[in-house]
């Protein structure tokens, strides 16, 4: 591929946001990074504090100081409609509901990037807030001709009329030099939004297994919401459970590779990135039964799926895993062969060529 590509990328997150720091800015700076040799790429991001811009590998740019979430969102909506995309050849949209954009396009291509479509669900989340999401993804997203949504459970889901939209999963790149892998907790990691992410289910479900068979603690690591956590942590007497905090990519995958397996309970997921990260690392996940993390994890080979909103469920296969070493080892060896399939290298092809693909069928529409 000769031809050289200015391209315009609008996402909210950023791998160091304190608010966010999600899989979609992972997959940002992974992807950017590689596509960085070949194409002039310019990133548009939400402020947080310590924001600063960015000239390498790529560009990043932030749009607006910010002190708390809701500002931060706001002013990265504001922002973006002084942009003018006239000098770009592509415009990137990592979709938002909570931060549309609306940059002065100028008959630009835009690409939709898809992680997550929470529908109805929004509401039980976020309450009245969650009516955000229910009419940005009804009224945004149908407008949208060119996209790539991280996982066919998504595309199948929210995106079911004409335009060219292409399944494109997440990648995994091992660090080197980690330390020994070892099994010496159980491991949450992610975002610690309790609610979507189902930490609440999680420690109601350590608190259900019996203290004689909680023979490693849990360990719980992420950035977000770690008083309301600690405080349920102490309310329910569980003082094997240890809080992290917010790790950094090497220091993640580092506590991945420590872990005896992996556990996911979430309510919604648009792909489930942790869980591709802790199978290139050989562990075990274990997950709710919603479709992305099915598709993702199969059942008995790289892990165990347990229902949905289910601590009893939850807790038994954790105990299952904590006493049954032999499964642990034939989950494990499932996941390894798993993760040796998918590099950030592949994805970032594939996605480059689905902006060719994108950029020739709209020079043909016209």
């Amino acid at each position: 591929m000769n031809r050289k590509l200015r391209i315009l990328h609008f996402i909210y997150d950023h791998p160091d946001n304190p608010w966010c720091g999600g899989g979609g800015a992972r997959r940002t700076w992974e992807i950017n990074s590689i596509l960085a040799s070949r194409h002039d790429i310019t990133v548009f991001c939400g402020g947080f504090p310590g924001a600063v811009p960015q000239e390498e590998p790529f560009k990043v740019r932030v749009l607006g100081k910010s002190r708390n979430y809701i500002e931060s969102r706001l002013k990265y909506i504001l922002g973006s409609i002084s942009v003018d995309a006239g000098a770009y050849d592509l415009v990137i949209e990592d979709f938002s509901a909570y931060a549309p954009v609306f940059p002065k396009l100028k008959n630009r291509h835009r690409v939709t990037i898809l992680h997550a479509y929470y529908g109805l669900s929004a509401l039980r989340y976020r309450g009245l807030c969650g009516l955000i999401a229910v009419f940005g993804e009804r009224i945004l997203l149908p407008s949208r001709s060119f996209g790539i949504a991280v996982s066919q459970s998504l595309r199948e889901k929210t995106l079911r009329g004409n335009g060219k939209w292409a399944v494109i999963g997440q990648g995994v790149d091992v660090p080197p030099n980690l330390p020994p892998s070892s099994g010496e907790y159980v491991l949450f990691l992610g975002r610690l939004d309790i609610r979507v992410k189902g930490i609440d289910l999680l420690l109601e479900a350590w608190s259900l297994i019996p203290k004689r068979k909680r023979t490693l603690p849990l360990y719980i690591a992420g950035g977000g919401d770690q008083e309301t956590i600690r405080s349920t942590i102490v309310e329910k007497g569980l003082a094997d459970i240890r809080l992290l905090g917010r790790l950094d990519h090497l220091s993640a995958m580092a506590t991945i590779n420590r872990a005896a397996f992996v556990c996911m309970p979430s309510r919604s997921e648009g792909f489930g990135l942790v869980a591709a990260e802790a199978f290139a690392l050989g562990k075990p996940v274990i997950v709710s039964s919603i479709p992305a993390l099915e598709a993702l994890v199969p059942d008995g080979i790289a892990g165990l799926h347990v229902p949905p909103e289910d601590p009893y469920f939850l807790s038994k296969a954790i105990e299952k895993l904590l006493t049954d070493s032999s499964l642990c080892r034939q989950l494990a060896k499932g996941a390894m062969e798993l993760g040796s399939k998918c590099s950030w290298k592949k994805i970032a092809e594939r996605q480059e060529a689905f902006y060719l693909e994108c950029l020739e069928e709209n020079r043909l529409r016209k």
